[in-house]
């Protein structure tokens, strides 16, 4: 009798860290085909990811694919605080992490990996035991220094809709003063906060030959263009798709993203020619 997609929890010693990793895998006795490592993305949009993250998971066991969803050191219900948030410490944790999965995957299985938002930030400088066959990312960051902006805007809003009166200090200045500032419930050091603004996502060709850049909405933005050239100049082959579904990350209810899930499909079976 088939039983349906399997979903195991589980915690996974990296380092000093315990990591939750979220996996689902094909009905018991079906084919793996490929396997999917799913990076998450940064603070309350990690929430907001997991819904979108699970639907598109479940219906890639009915082609074969087995889905690993990773909870970083200090986020999710994985160890640690994200007060000591790094974007090196995370990126060692996930280069340890997806030796390990690629590792007890089957051996002729295809080997993907799902960024989303911020989380394409720890694509540049990783380094694994072997390539990637793809890349697909869901409405990529491509500069760090955009994402803290974009965070640090939501405490300044915060404080515009407060009903002390008009607040003295920018986000910007706390957090250069004080070293670490809270935004809607996580603490930002200012460590992250300058390691963010240093880095742009990239991709080297020894780690990945291949990108699928899914953007949420009616038409390419520019900044994904250029983001998408960048990568094709530097040897990528870079694919842009557009998904016609809301912004789930800017939105607290769940929302309608089949045509995300549908297009990521889509991009799955390509790898596999299912």
């Amino acid at each position: 009798m088939n039983a349906g997609p399997q979903l195991k929890a589980q915690f996974l010693e990296i380092g000093d860290e315990r990591l939750l990793c979220t996996t689902f895998t094909p009905a018991e006795g079906e084919p793996v085909v490929g396997t999917l490592c799913v990076i998450q993305p940064f603070a309350e949009e990690l929430n907001r990811a997991r819904m979108p993250i699970k639907r598109m998971a479940i219906e890639a066991t009915s082609f074969g694919w087995t889905t690993h969803v990773i909870d970083l050191s200090g986020t999710g219900d994985s160890s640690g605080d994200f007060s000591n948030a790094s974007l090196g410490r995370w990126r060692q944790e996930l280069q340890k992490t997806l030796n390990l999965l690629f590792r007890l995957a089957p051996a002729n299985a295809a080997r993907g990996l799902l960024a989303i938002r911020s989380s394409m930030l720890l694509l540049s400088g990783l380094q694994l035991n072997s390539a990637l066959d793809r890349v697909i990312a869901w409405q990529p960051v491509s500069s760090g220094r955009k994402w803290l902006r974009e965070f640090l805007r939501i405490a300044s809003m915060r404080s515009l809709s407060s009903t002390e009166d008009k607040p003295t200090r920018k986000p910007k200045d706390i957090l250069a003063e004080s070293g670490a500032i809270e935004i809607a419930g996580y603490w930002l050091s200012r460590e992250f906060a300058d390691e963010l603004s240093q880095t742009e996502a990239t991709i080297e060709p020894e780690l990945c030959p291949a990108i699928d850049i899914i953007e949420l909405g009616a038409t390419v933005s520019p900044a994904l263009q250029k983001f998408d050239e960048a990568l094709q100049s530097g040897g990528i082959a870079s694919t842009l798709i557009v998904a016609p579904n809301e912004p789930f990350w800017r939105i607290q209810e769940p929302v309608d993203t089949n045509s995300l899930s549908t297009a990521t499909i889509q991009r799955l079976r390509s790898m596999v020619d299912v």
